[in-house]
């Protein structure tokens, strides 16, 4: 019900994805980065319209962080897949920025 009056804010570091949001029930999630299992990017039909998408971030544990309604939604999933893949030293930190 309190849902509604939320304001969720993301952060992405090089250690974690965060989740904060919540104005009366406040809640924080932090996912590290090499718990993430699984990075897919949706759009729907009215997202497309306003050129909007949403990122899901599935960890090992399954409580996921779902980032919706954000531009450049491909671009932030890149961003966050090369800090996913620098943290687990598949690529290298100074060819990855």
């Amino acid at each position: 019900m309190f849902e509604g009056l939320s304001r969720a804010m993301y952060t992405v570091t090089p250690e974690y994805v965060e989740e904060q949001y919540g104005l009366i029930y406040k809640r924080l999630r932090q996912i590290p980065l090499n718990y993430v299992q699984d990075l897919t990017s949706t759009q729907n039909f009215i997202q497309a319209m306003f050129g909007l998408s949403s990122i899901t971030v599935t960890p090992t544990n399954g409580h996921k962080i779902v980032i919706s309604n954000i531009r450049a939604g491909k671009k932030a999933q890149e961003t966050i897949w090369r800090k996913i893949l620098q943290k687990s030293g598949s690529i290298d930190t100074q060819q990855g920025q």
